[in-house]
């Protein structure tokens, strides 16, 4: 007989949702006025909507993580030469 404790059989590791981290990305982020913020709001509400957040896609977090992007470098001043 051995002192080890009986081992128990090993949980199946979920995968981590790879919406989360785009979702996390935006929390406490400023969005602009307008379209932006609008589809930041929409987004939000699904999410919040039910515990499996299934009205979410990773693509449209994805395109708004693009524009978002876009409208930033659109509004960074041009570096003086």
């Amino acid at each position: 007989m051995s002192n080890e404790p009986e081992s128990t059989p090993a949980q199946p590791v979920q995968p981590a949702d790879p919406r989360l981290k785009l979702v996390k990305r935006f929390e406490n982020r400023y969005l602009p006025k307008g379209e932006l913020r609008d589809r930041w709001k929409a987004i939000r509400a699904k999410w919040l909507a039910d515990e499996s957040h299934s009205g979410v896609t990773l693509d449209e977090l994805k395109a708004l993580k693009v524009d978002w992007a876009k409208a930033r470098e659109a509004r960074k001043p041009k570096a003086k030469v």
